[in-house]
């Protein structure tokens, strides 16, 4: 347990690096109004009001419907403007500008 525990612990930091690597490297620092990280996913508002996630996605935490990990960032959905963006552990949570709060997924 303990082992399992440890590894978990790695592989998050590792995913951390990683996905703050892409973001950067990807990333006009101009374009993005909001970015939050839970423990292994982080979600981004742009500057457009759309919304990005990536990350391990184990858990269904990035809301795009799969568990599907995704190393750079990802548009979820094109129907609302977004304004806000909260991450728990895993439990990604945005805000609508016309919307009240949403839950993407994850537990």
């Amino acid at each position: 347990m303990k082992m399992k525990r440890i590894l978990r612990i790695f592989i998050t930091i590792v995913a951390f690096l990683i996905t703050n690597i892409l973001f950067l490297s990807t990333a006009n620092a101009g374009n993005w109004s909001s970015v939050a990280c839970g423990y292994s996913h982080s979600l981004a508002i742009k500057t457009t009001g759309t919304l990005w996630a990536w990350g391990s996605n184990l858990d269904y935490q990035l809301g795009l419907g799969d568990n599907t990990q995704r190393t750079t960032p990802t548009q979820i959905g094109t129907a609302i403007r977004w304004s806000s963006v909260y991450c728990g552990s895993n439990i990604p949570a945005t805000t609508g500008v016309q919307q009240p709060a949403v839950a993407t997924g994850g537990y």
